[in-house]
């Protein structure tokens, strides 16, 4: 943005120059207006430019301009509760009544959305209210005389589905979202025909978002699972620029180019620590194998396979610091003895940067020893994979 503010400040100088304006009392305005028009500038343009710059094809950026409006267009649980807010107040304000609540029904049982008024309902209520819906006379509880709604004690209870009944359609009842609990007292008389369509009408819209909010959900679950065989598909297909058919034909984790960095993760917290709790090489069938003789911890397992292709590279004799022995010393002064570089560049009589550079060399032999024994490595059974 500071070309556009120089920009903004060369041409008030020429105006005051030119036509005499007040440079002090323009110069402030120019500014402030320049940045909020390039800011809008951006905003608009910044999606469009990405699609055109960074995805060629038509059906590349028509699939990133769905995910882009979705991202845009997500109904937060904030949101969706503002809205519920809203239905609830309107809801009251058409029977002029000051207690309500809205109630969703998910795989978690019976929510409260919101609660609005003096009269509160308790949380432990709210299976009560399910109940009223689901059992009906047999559970004590009395419909009203009126198309959708149903008595229960003090309040009227809309239900909220899916969608409208198909009376064509010998199908099941649509699925029930959630309740609009309105408090109208023991006494309340059936409204005119007026107000009974608005409460359907409100209670609508509230089943909507209910439902929007479910499918929403119901999107992130399927993301979820999606994610992660996207993401090995990714792995694949940068795997197979550095090794072709191999690659794509073994479909294993080690194949990943990836590897490197997870071994200096796990190096790096080798003795605890989420980069190794937490690392890919934990899929390895070598790991998994070493996790029957680790009462089956899988950071150990993963521990004790990093350990054995440290000592991979250890050559042969008595230990040195010179010559052969150097990537040796370097995997087990800083990451085994966790020593800090200074001290090891020190030790090793090696300049920092130099350190660096054959620690890289150090962790690329120990990330290809992981590969050879895990290309070695037979198939875990299945019992010992579920665990």
């Amino acid at each position: 943005m500071a070309w556009a503010v120089v920009a903004a400040y060369v041409f008030v100088n020429w105006l005051e120059r030119r036509y005499g304006i007040d440079g002090m009392l323009w110069l402030p305005v120019a500014m402030v207006g320049v940045l909020l028009l390039a800011q809008f500038v951006i905003t608009v343009l910044r999606l469009p430019l990405e699609r055109w710059l960074f995805y060629g094809g038509r059906a590349d950026r028509y699939d990133v301009q769905r995910v882009q409006n979705l991202s845009e267009r997500l109904l937060t649980a904030a949101d969706l509760r503002q809205f519920l807010e809203s239905v609830l107040a309107a809801s009251c304000d058409t029977l002029r009544i000051s207690s309500g609540f809205v109630m969703q029904l998910d795989e978690r049982g019976a929510q409260l959305e919101v609660q609005m008024g003096p009269q509160q309902l308790p949380a432990a209520a709210a299976a009560d209210a399910r109940a009223a819906l689901d059992n009906g006379h047999a559970a004590g509880y009395q419909p009203a005389a009126m198309l959708g709604i149903f008595r229960w004690g003090d309040y009227w209870l809309l239900p909220l589905r899916a969608q409208a009944p198909d009376a064509d359609s010998e199908s099941a009842m649509p699925d029930l979202l959630g309740i609009l609990g309105l408090s109208v007292g023991p006494a309340a008389q059936e409204p005119e025909e007026g107000v009974l369509a608005t409460l359907l009408v409100l209670a609508s819209r509230a089943a909507e978002a209910l439902h929007d909010r479910r499918l929403q959900q119901q999107l992130f679950q399927s993301l979820d699972v999606l994610v992660p065989q996207v993401d090995a598909i990714q792995r694949l297909r940068a795997a197979a620029a550095y090794d072709g058919a191999a690659a794509l034909a073994s479909g294993r984790l080690i194949d990943n180019p990836d590897v490197f960095q997870w071994v200096k993760d796990a190096l790096v917290h080798y003795w605890g620590g989420p980069k190794l709790t937490t690392n890919p090489l934990l899929a390895l069938r070598v790991v998994q194998q070493a996790m029957q003789g680790q009462q089956e911890n899988p950071a150990e397992a993963l521990r004790g396979v990093l350990r054995d292709a440290i000592e991979y590279v250890r050559p042969a004799g008595q230990r040195k610091y010179t010559g052969d022995w150097l990537l040796y010393n370097i995997l087990d002064l800083r990451f085994l003895q966790r020593r800090k570089s200074s001290d090891v560049a020190r030790q090793l009589s090696v300049s920092e940067a130099d350190l660096f550079r054959k620690q890289r060399v150090a962790v690329d032999q120990v990330a290809r020893k992981i590969a050879e024994m895990e290309a070695q490595a037979p198939d875990v059974p299945a019992v010992a994979a579920e665990h």
